[in-house]
């Protein structure tokens, strides 16, 4: 049974399936993006392949991984963070 807020099954597929093409083949997650077919299947096969690149994204870029409202002072002199000129 379907909650008011649970995706559509062939949507939640489609996520999963887009999710693991694009993690497994890559170009063929490309060439299914392009297609414009806009059944939930489709839009879920879209989202997954972009919630994977998104993921790939942060992984490259570790400071989008920590909490910047948590980080030390050490942390933020090492980054350069906020860094007061030189005097």
């Amino acid at each position: 049974m379907r909650t008011p807020h649970s995706p559509d099954p062939d949507y939640q597929k489609g996520f999963n399936e887009g999710y693991l093409i694009a993690f497994h083949l890559p170009a063929l997650a490309n060439s299914i993006s392009r297609i414009t077919n806009q059944t939930p299947r489709f839009e879920g096969l879209r989202d997954g392949q972009k919630q994977f690149i998104l993921e790939q994204a942060k992984d490259q870029l570790p400071w989008l991984k920590r909490d910047q409202r948590t980080a030390t002072k050490e942390q933020i002199k090492e980054k350069g963070i906020n860094k007061e000129p030189d005097r």
